[in-house]
């Protein structure tokens, strides 16, 4: 129904909550929002691992307090079924697998995160002082998440991101790739040529728009008319 409003608007407004969205996201991924998590100002040119040719995964980890089905059924039973399964499509390929804990509760979830992926050569766990940026400039091939917010944030930063449901906020959208079903998703990750996905940075700030900044007040401060500007519409959740 938003999406519907939003296609409604003529180029005027759009091209306005387009310029909004791209400055207020720019903000985020440079760590001057208090929205984003774990971006920073300032950004070092360090080694976060050895150089390698093969493709590199990264998995964004939730917070093992976050409801795995906030947003309906996904995948798996709950986020360590995911792990297990990441773990067998692993054996499938010569990927290095980059853990990403989630940075709110990093320090708990990395004894768990230790004693999970014990021995196995192919995963790296990252350590809490990397920022994303730091992170996505070791040329990433491919993001994984359930449904966690990276899907708008890395693609605007050039990143391929993969969701493991097809029941979160950005399944109207195509800036992130939602499969159907398990082996959809382990297709995707198995066939490389996947990771070309396509990313339309329009529709990255179409979503911004509708789903952070469509309020009853104009927190945009774009001052747009409700009536003159809008069709007649007032900006509603």
């Amino acid at each position: 129904k938003n999406l519907s409003f939003f296609n409604k608007l003529d180029k005027n407004n759009k091209k306005k909550i387009y310029n909004f969205s791209k400055k207020e996201i720019n903000k985020i991924t440079k760590g001057i929002s208090r929205v984003g998590k774990n971006y920073k100002t300032k950004i070092r040119n360090i080694k976060i691992f050895n150089p390698t040719n093969k493709k590199k995964i990264l998995v964004c980890c939730h917070h093992f307090n976050d409801a795995p089905h906030v947003y309906g059924k996904f995948f798996a039973s709950d986020f360590v079924e995911w792990y297990k399964i990441l773990d067998k499509i692993s054996k499938k390929n010569d990927y290095l697998w980059l853990i990403k804990p989630h940075p709110e509760n990093y320090d708990k979830d990395i004894i768990f995160f230790k004693r999970f992926f014990f021995n196995k050569n192919n995963f790296l766990i990252l350590k809490k002082k990397f920022s994303n940026q730091e992170i996505l400039k070791q040329n990433i091939d491919l993001a994984l998440t359930c449904f966690g917010t990276i899907n708008f944030e890395y693609p605007f930063l050039g990143t391929k991101v993969l969701n493991f449901s097809r029941n979160h906020p950005y399944k109207n959208f195509n800036f992130s790739y939602s499969p159907n079903n398990i082996k959809q998703y382990e297709n995707f990750i198995t066939n490389k040529n996947n990771f070309k996905h396509s990313i339309n940075k329009k529709e990255i700030y179409t979503f911004y728009y509708l789903k952070r900044i469509f309020l009853n007040v104009d927190y945009m401060y774009l001052n747009l008319h409700p009536k003159n500007d809008l069709d007649g519409y007032r900006l509603k959740t």
